[in-house]
């Protein structure tokens, strides 16, 4: 049945025993690339429900595991829907229901916000939760583009690169020298650089991404211009990488490098890091030559590659891992049956066997670097007094 009304809540519903729903949800036993974006899926659900309330039913509503659809594709679906059953593989029913599932194991006592008036005696019980409660109650191709000369002035910058202003399939992929393009000086209000970006964005109808570049991270923290830059990056930039010069052919095998064509990398990178929606700063997997510490990196590893290993990396590097976390700890990363924090997600890639990660290094990227530039403060002129001692 296609369906052109512009309602699809009433289209539905005016069919009445014809719709069937096909629901293709992650398990506990997923892959990396099969748990890409498990989380945003999870979430969404709720609008699902909404949507295709007036239709839901027991006998509309199919279950399909994800990795199984992936190998298969539309056969799975036709299979299930000829065969008169809800659920594929019936084997997996468990774990993909795992998420949602209450149990004891994640209970947390009530507190007077989760109770209503008049139940003050329940404060303190405790309450079973699901993985899903648990982790969220509380919280194509590119073109790469270099800055122009005269990118201040917007109409130069428009000029320079009309290409990037029109709508398109490639992503525009912004890439910055710390060293030349950050500096700004009176009266211009911010680098040339970030008004190159900010009048992509107001031309461009889609996703920029900015990579920051420097010969090193101690290099780049002592760009002072670079944290006027940062708050630019945050509002117009959907994923801000910060990358060294030996870094940079990395961004071709990422961007690029995914096995389907119509495999939107960007977006699902952005997405995957939706629970910091404006912490969407990265590094390669490569952390820019710094040693990576332990439970330094936040939420999951996006890797494009073959391997269902994911980046590699040591699992006691995430954040969702560290120590005395317990089964609650895991913060925005979905677990296994056994509660271990699934931190790996896979784009699968190209059969040349490289792989690519980008990560969210807490420790490199925010104490490091965001907190730790070392800016001068200037020592105050000669006649200058304390208000308060003058008083």
């Amino acid at each position: 049945m296609q369906i052109k009304s512009t309602s699809l809540i009433s289209e539905l519903a005016s069919h009445p025993g014809s719709v069937k729903v096909f629901l293709l949800l992650p398990s506990s036993t997923s892959s990396p690339s099969a748990m890409l974006l498990a989380e945003t899926t999870c979430q969404s659900l709720g609008i699902v429900k909404e949507l295709l309330g007036p239709v839901l039913g027991d006998d509309t509503l199919h279950i399909i595991r994800l990795d199984d659809y992936l190998m298969h594709g539309d056969r799975v679906v036709s299979a299930l829907a000829e065969s008169g059953k809800r659920v594929y593989p019936k084997e997996e029913a468990t774990s993909m229901l795992m998420f949602f599932v209450k149990v004891f194991d994640l209970a947390e006592p009530l507190t007077d916000e989760d109770v209503e008036e008049g139940q003050e005696a329940l404060i303190g019980t405790l309450r079973p939760q699901s993985r899903f409660d648990a982790r969220f109650k509380h919280a194509l191709g590119t073109d790469v583009v270099l800055v122009p000369e005269g990118a201040e002035d917007g109409e130069v910058a428009k000029s320079k690169f009309p290409g990037i202003f029109t709508e398109g399939e490639n992503v525009p992929i912004l890439l910055i020298d710390a060293k030349a393009d950050l500096a700004f000086k009176p009266p211009h209000w911010c680098c040339r650089a970030m008004k190159f970006l900010e009048v992509t964005r107001e031309n461009y109808d889609g996703l920029v991404v900015t990579v920051v570049v420097h010969e090193s991270l101690d290099a780049m923290k002592k760009e002072h211009f670079l944290l006027p830059a940062l708050a630019h990056m945050i509002e117009n930039s959907i994923v801000t990488i910060f990358c060294t010069e030996a870094e940079v052919p990395q961004c071709k095998t990422f961007f690029a490098g995914a096995k389907f064509d119509e495999e939107d990398v960007v977006m699902l990178l952005a997405m995957q890091g939706i629970p910091f929606p404006r912490m969407h700063q990265f590094t390669f997997g490569t952390a820019m030559g710094e040693e990576i510490e332990d439970s330094s990196l936040l939420g999951a590893a996006v890797t494009v590659g073959t391997s269902n290993e994911g980046s590699g990396l040591d699992a006691m590097k995430f954040y969702a891992n560290r120590e005395g976390a317990g089964k609650n700890g895991s913060l925005f990363v979905l677990q296994d049956s056994d509660f271990k924090p699934m931190v790996e997600r896979l784009i699968v890639g190209r059969t040349d066997g490289i792989s690519t990660t980008l990560i969210k290094p807490g420790g490199i990227v925010y104490e490091q670097y965001m907190s730790g530039v070392d800016i001068p403060v200037p020592e105050p002129p000669e006649d200058w007094k304390d208000e308060e001692e003058e008083e």
